[in-house]
């Protein structure tokens, strides 16, 4: 866990808390729309209230069906040469922020007083799924750790620059989730699969927007769940 050391949710207990959680639909999470679906919010928030009532754990993962992606926010729509170009930060009032801290409030009703940490992908996961969607919505994400270090090999500045970007959008989402009432975020992160790639890469181009975005979590909430896929 990362934490700003200040009192913590894990001192009211005198044994280690524990929590189980899965993903409500059987569709690759990624692939979930919940403009297009309102239906994947109500399947999640029934299946949170069914996950409490029967397995009763002292925290709670908030997951993020329907709302693990966002439309990134072009500077001139007409220019797009590559996906990841182009880019400025969402505002406050967009629709994915909007959505997240409404599903929250759902979340928070059916819990009860457990804890809770919102389900958050890091910027450069949110970047490679960009990547690989393809027209029809669907992702190959077999093929996004590739893209992602073909872009990083050939076109590392804009790389750079978009990240940067999607780092603040990521940070508002995390305001938006733990004003909305999260006790903290789960925040997903994992290296770049590549073996092109480096201890560098990895630090300039993962670790870096990372330490950003759970630096913003650690000045909101006393305690923030870091989960790291390797």
């Amino acid at each position: 866990m990362e934490s700003t050391g200040k009192l913590s949710f894990t001192n009211n207990y005198n044994y280690v808390p524990a929590s189980f959680w899965y993903h409500f639909s059987a569709a690759s999470g990624v692939e979930l729309d919940a403009f297009k679906n309102p239906e994947i919010i109500e399947g999640n928030i029934l299946g949170t209230k069914k996950l409490v009532e029967t397995t009763s754990p002292d925290f709670v993962k908030l997951m993020s069906d329907g709302l693990f992606h966002y439309e990134f926010n072009y500077q001139d729509a007409d220019d797009k040469r590559v996906v990841y170009a182009n880019l400025s930060p969402i505002a406050d009032n967009h629709p994915w922020l909007i959505k997240t801290a409404d599903l929250v409030r759902r979340q928070k009703q059916v819990i009860g007083e457990r804890a809770s940490f919102y389900n958050v992908f890091s910027p450069t996961t949110l970047l490679k799924w960009a990547l690989v969607k393809n027209p029809d919505g669907h992702y190959d994400k077999s093929k996004a750790d590739e893209k992602l270090a073909d872009i990083i090999l050939t076109d590392s500045e804009n790389v750079r620059q978009a990240l940067e970007v999607i780092t603040l959008d990521v940070i508002k989402q995390v305001k938006a989730a733990v004003n909305a009432g999260a006790d903290g975020i789960y925040y997903s992160t994992q290296v770049i699969q590549d073996t092109r790639l480096g201890h560098a890469d990895f630090d300039e181009f993962v670790a870096a927007t990372d330490k950003q975005v759970l630096k913003a979590a650690n000045q909101l909430s006393d305690t923030n769940i870091l989960h790291i896929l390797w």
